[in-house]
């Protein structure tokens, strides 16, 4: 019903398929990653940062996949910012980042040029040895050849 919604273009219509409790229905975390995951490709990100708060403050808590899904669609939206806010909330809630949630959260912060940032998240990933391919490649891509030959010379020196 609420891809049908989304299908059909009635966002509010989906938003409200979440009112199912008075009817005795009971939204469950999938119901809730499949209304944020199409909230963010609907280009509604607000509502999607809104809703994923009140499953969170409510009866459910983002586990690692919602978390890991909730960042990668962020980002791939250009909205690092949130997706990195939520990342060190995820931290401080416990839930340790996986590998792929570190990758998108790097890749997102590269492709928006926010290399600063990026730089940051690659020394806290940098003793867990991840990811050195994303990063060097968001260098490469910006014109940061000297930057991405640092770190591609740096990894022989470590084995």
């Amino acid at each position: 019903m609420i891809d049908g919604c989304f299908s059909g273009g009635r966002i509010s219509g989906a938003i409200d398929c979440l009112e199912m409790e008075e009817k005795g229905y009971i939204p469950d975390s999938c119901t809730y990653n499949i209304m944020i995951c199409e909230l963010i490709t609907n280009n509604q990100t607000s509502k999607a940062v809104e809703l994923n708060k009140e499953m969170v403050e409510g009866c459910f808590s983002a586990d690692l996949s919602t978390a890991a899904m909730f960042v990668d669609l962020i980002s791939k939206v250009g909205r690092t910012e949130v997706a990195r806010e939520l990342f060190y909330k995820m931290q401080d809630d416990g839930q340790l980042p996986d590998l792929q949630t570190y990758g998108v959260l790097l890749d997102g912060l590269c492709k928006s040029k926010q290399l600063d940032e990026a730089m940051e998240l690659f020394s806290e990933m940098e003793e867990k040895n991840w990811i050195y391919n994303i990063l060097i490649g968001g260098l490469c891509k910006t014109g940061k050849l000297e930057a991405a030959k640092d770190i591609f010379y740096s990894l022989s020196c470590k084995g």
